[in-house]
């Protein structure tokens, strides 16, 4: 359970890191053509379901399978 736990943390840590940066560089004017409303929408939407996915989910799945 333990190094499935770990890599579902390291997934959801990073891509919400990566998300992030992305979010601020835009912010930040850092892009040449700035991201569309909708985009950023996806990205912000998408790391919600990522964590509320694979927590809600996923590990309570595995969690609840390896317990029996």
């Amino acid at each position: 359970m333990k190094p499935s736990a770990a890599k579902a943390f390291t997934y959801m840590f990073v891509y919400s890191g990566v998300v992030g940066v992305i979010l601020l560089m835009n912010g930040f004017g850092c892009f040449k053509n700035p991201l569309e409303p909708e985009v950023l929408k996806f990205l912000v939407g998408s790391t919600a379901a990522t964590v509320i996915g694979l927590v809600g989910m996923v590990l309570t799945g595995i969690f609840v399978g390896a317990r029996k």
